[in-house]
């Protein structure tokens, strides 16, 4: 959001108050995340230290579930859904990227 507050203030000339607010909301938003992030870490670490028990759930992928995922990916592969994909765009946007004067 805050790439497109930019861009609409760089377009305007720094006239535009919708702008700036767009740049403002992106902020806030940016700041509400942090905090939400940082109390999430603090209980981590509260939790940690008090001893309570805190784990990953590792206890299916012990008993062979990990073995049916990939046997699902491998039979249900995602990548029929993308087949629709023009390959010469796609290569064109690669060389693109990693050469913009073509």
């Amino acid at each position: 959001m805050q790439a497109v507050g930019g861009a609409l203030s760089s377009d305007s000339e720094g006239g535009s108050s919708a702008a700036v607010d767009v740049s403002i909301a992106g902020l806030s938003f940016q700041v509400v995340v942090i905090a939400v992030f940082i109390g999430l870490t603090c209980e981590y670490v509260w939790r940690y230290r008090k001893g309570q028990r805190i784990t990953p759930r590792t206890t299916p992928l012990s008993k062979g579930m990990i073995l049916v995922a990939a046997y699902t990916l491998i039979i249900a592969h995602p990548g029929p859904v993308f087949a629709d994909l023009d390959e010469d765009k796609v290569g064109r946007e690669m060389t693109m990227v990693s050469d913009p004067e073509k």
